[in-house]
C-alpha cells in the first residue's frame, strides 16, 4: 500500500503539495502522517487494510513515517494483456510488465476497478 502511496503522490496532482507539506529541511525527510496515507489511499481503494508500523521509518511517537520519500522512479515497460467487463460499474484488466526489450515479462498485474460517480476505486491489486 505504502509503494502505490508513494507512485499516486509522485503524480503531479501531489507534487508541490507534498513537497511543501511534509518536508522537513532540518533532517533532509519527509515527514508523512499516517493518517493522511490513509485519506490519500482511501480515494483509490474501497477501505484499505494496511498496518503502518510495518513500514520502514514508522515513528510510533508521532505516528508518521519519516523516509527520504522521492518519485516512484523505476522503469516500467507495462502493456495491456486482457480486459475483462466483471459489470455495468466494473472493469478488470490484466497488464503484462516487460523488460526494456519487450521481449521477457518481468511480472504480470491484474486490476479490478469500480467505478463511482466521483471518479474509481481499486478493488484489489494482485502481482502474479
Amino acid at each position: 500500500m505504502f509503494t502505490f502511496f508513494n507512485y499516486i503522490t509522485s503524480s503531479k496532482e501531489y507534487r508541490m503539495d507534498y513537497v511543501s507539506k511534509w518536508y522537513n529541511k532540518a533532517d533532509n525527510n519527509f515527514h508523512v502522517p499516517v493518517s493522511e496515507i490513509t485519506d490519500i489511499l482511501n480515494k483509490y481503494f474501497n477501505g484499505i487494510n494496511s498496518d503502518a508500523t510495518k513500514i520502514n521509518g514508522y515513528n510510533a511517537k508521532t505516528k508518521e513515517i519519516v523516509t527520504g520519500l522521492q518519485g516512484f522512479g523505476g522503469e516500467r515497460f507495462p502493456k495491456l494483456s486482457k480486459k475483462e467487463t466483471i459489470s455495468d460499474n466494473t472493469l478488470r484488466v490484466t497488464a503484462d510488465f516487460y523488460d526494456d526489450t519487450y521481449k521477457n515479462v518481468n511480472y504480470t498485474k491484474v486490476y479490478t476497478i469500480c467505478f463511482t460517480a466521483s471518479g474509481y476505486q481499486y478493488l484489489s491489486i494482485v502481482k502474479i
